[in-house]
């Protein structure tokens, strides 16, 4: 029987029997021969049984069909050991294969599905036998990136943030926390903010001893060994942080260890006042009270309430002061925390309360907005303030524009070697966030790239993807588009949309100047927003107001996620893409997002199959087991306390009496531990959506 071998490279080749006269290829599931692959279209090819043998013929895919290595334009003969190209995937088509239990992937059409029960038991054995091998494949992709983990102490740093310096603390140590009235040894050493997530950092033998006798541990007694082996990939991930002192609460399983930057002291009269309040206002209104207790003595309290009142009046998004002594920011203004907490909307942590309908609406808004869900911080910060407020703070964020400029790459396949690196490129969401740009120059900016002109080679393949993906053109149904644009391409004089050009530049620009961009890209921005396709009239809406104003763009978001059709879909939880898949598993359990490296890898992992949620739980499994994630002993958890805690972490929600009833059950076996009970919420279908 024929076969059609699509090579994998990350796991072993699968094969396809091609039963029947007609074969789809594609990425749909209507498709028989399913590649799950972002250059592959949803029906792509289509291989077709005659009297002479098999054809292939390209079905108007966006990358086409090659055979051995020539682009096909019409129906094309097959031979035995053609290999073909269904964009970025190759595929070798074997006229005659003897059936054997081994070669034979019985992944046969919807309609040729006879004898499967008779099956079942030969694909139970090549299920385990595939199961197998991921997990054997993860283990090899994961060590590295889990090497790095296991060793590296500090969250990832926001875009454009600079660490100020380290100073003694020695004057706070007896201050406690205005926030939450913690005594001092735990105000000195993880921030009220954070104390939820924060686990216990990791100490060297002999340093917790230091500690307790009053001094810190020293760089070299905190920070890994195999820290200094990551150096010459410090392109790409965080450095260590040396952990000046062990945190003392019970460690909760998920984020990596908080260490705070301690406040300037009242004992430092050369220290300069206003770099001791940007030092404060970078590390977050928890420094506030500190400060302030700090600089009593000076008599220069007022001197920091009237520049945070300054800070607030100047930009009442800014999330940095979030609090001052007694007090802390609330739905625009300031509120005594004493008066918030009577109200009831304050816990005796100093936490907002709020139902699972806010909690759920919050991260909905970072996935959505920020490619992850948020912090302890952040959560807190969002249910703190105006509710129409937080899509306006995180559109404006530079980590919404690097969110940004990552989606365009992956739009256009610009990933792995064909990744852009220089400088210029890498400053587009900087650029975007100071509105030095707007979307449709970055557009430019990233087409134009040589690494768009390397991964797209040649004047055919070039002008078809740019009227393809930009402007929504079929250019198989407009030749006379795709000609013209190969001559400017060529650098010869051509007419395109009635204007002249005669290079790759003009081509692109002409392009873009076209009315149509703007209605086809904002289609395809506003629908993984809503999850569904935007209303026709609402979009021509937006089309014609970015068409004005291109810098429009983040307050069409803005409008986008506060629309009725936005809050019409809250109750429909969206699938997570694997970017937002590994940011969020990342930040859950380390307490930072992932390197490039750590998230290329894994992408590549989770796109190896058609249905993601297998590798996702091996993915899960395998970080789990690595150790790499702090994790709490039995002995020292509360369960009635920690398991509804890790629901809300993880889900957004609070377990229902049942839920926790049966995980407390499990709780009680002695083969329980903090580990299972992560487990099974990360791999259950509730956390793979938002």
């Amino acid at each position: 029987m024929p076969r059609l071998l699509v090579r994998n490279q990350v796991l072993a080749d699968v094969a396809f029997p091609l039963h029947g006269d007609l074969v789809l290829v594609g990425r749909g599931a209507e498709a028989h021969v399913r590649i799950d692959h972002p250059s592959v279209s949803r029906l792509h090819a289509r291989l077709e049984r005659t009297d002479d043998g098999w054809t292939v013929e390209d079905l108007e895919s966006r990358n086409g069909v090659l055979v051995d290595g020539i682009r096909i334009r019409r129906p094309h003969a097959l031979v035995d050991g053609a290999v073909l190209g269904f964009g970025e995937v190759e595929a070798q088509f074997d006229a005659e294969v003897r059936a054997t239990p081994a070669a034979a992937d019985d992944r046969r059409p919807a309609a040729a599905g006879a004898g499967r029960d008779a099956g079942n038991s030969s694909r139970r054995r090549r299920l385990r036998a595939r199961e197998a091998a991921l997990i054997v494949a993860l283990a090899v992709l994961a060590v590295p990136a889990l090497r790095r983990l296991r060793d590296e102490t500090r969250p990832a740093e926001p875009p454009g943030y600079a660490r100020p310096a380290r100073v003694d603390d020695s004057a706070l140590s007896g201050l406690p926390d205005e926030r939450t009235g913690a005594p001092p040894e735990r105000a000195a050493t993880v921030p009220a903010a954070d104390a939820a997530r924060a686990p216990a950092a990791p100490v060297a033998p002999g340093a917790a001893a230091d500690a307790a006798a009053g001094s810190p541990p020293s760089a070299a007694e905190t920070q890994p060994a195999a820290a200094t082996a990551e150096a010459s990939d410090a392109r790409e991930s965080t450095p260590p942080e040396d952990a000046d002192a062990p945190a003392t609460s019970a460690p909760a399983p998920t984020a990596a260890p908080a260490t705070a930057s301690p406040a300037p002291t009242a004992a430092d009269p050369s220290a300069d006042f206003d770099a001791r309040l940007a030092d404060a206002a970078a590390r977050g209104g928890d420094a506030w009270p500190a400060l302030l207790s700090a600089v009593d003595a000076e008599g220069e309290p007022e001197r920091v309430r009237r520049t945070l009142d300054a800070w607030v009046r100047a930009d009442p998004a800014d999330p940095r002061p979030r609090s001052r002594r007694g007090e802390r920011r609330w739905r625009g203004g300031w509120e005594s925390t004493e008066n918030l907490r009577a109200r009831g909307l304050l816990d005796e942590a100093g936490r907002p309360v709020a139902d699972d309908a806010a909690r759920r609406r919050v991260r909905r808004l970072h996935f959505d907005l920020l490619g992850r869900p948020p912090t302890d911080a952040e959560l807190d910060e969002a249910l703190a303030e105006d509710p129409d407020a937080t899509p306006a703070r995180l559109v404006a964020s530079p980590e919404h524009w690097t969110l940004w400029y990552e989606d365009e790459l992956f739009h256009f396949l610009l990933l792995d070697e064909f990744r852009p690196a220089e400088d210029r490129l890498g400053d587009l969401p900087g650029r975007l966030a100071r509105r030095e740009a707007h979307v449709l120059d970055a557009l430019g900016e990233i087409v134009k790239s040589q690494y768009f002109n390397a991964r797209n080679p040649g004047n055919d393949t070039y002008v078809t993807v740019v009227l393809e993906q930009i402007l929504g053109i079929t250019v198989q149904k407009e030749p006379r588009l795709l000609e013209a644009g190969k001559l400017m391409y060529d650098g010869r004089p051509s007419q395109l949309f009635g204007r002249k050009g005669r290079s790759q530049g003009d081509f692109v620009d002409l392009v873009l100047a076209q009315p149509a961009v703007a209605s086809v890209y904002l289609a395809r921005k506003l629908e993984r927003l809503l999850g569904a396709p935007p209303e026709r009239r609402e979009l021509e809406r937006a089309a014609t107001r970015l068409r004005a104003d291109p810098f429009a763009f983040p307050e069409i978001e803005r409008e986008t996620v506060l629309s009725p059709a936005y809050r019409r879909q809250a109750g429909v939880l969206k699938k997570k893409s694997d970017r937002q898949f590994v940011n969020g598993l990342w930040l859950d359990l380390f307490g930072r997002t992932p390197t490039y490296p750590e998230l290329r890898n894994l992408r590549n992992a989770v796109q190896a199959l058609a249905d993601p949620s297998g590798i996702r739980s091996v993915i899960i499994g395998t970080v789990l087991r690595s150790g790499a994630a702090s994790l709490p002993e039995k002995s020292a958890v509360d369960p009635s306390r920690w398991i509804p805690e890790q629901f809300l972490r993880l889900l957004g929600r609070r377990p229902t009496q049942d839920e926790l009833a049966t995980f407390l059950d499990a709780w009680a076996s002695e083969a329980c531990r903090p580990s299972t009970v992560l487990h099974a919420l990360l791999t259950g279908a509730e956390y793979d959506r938002y």
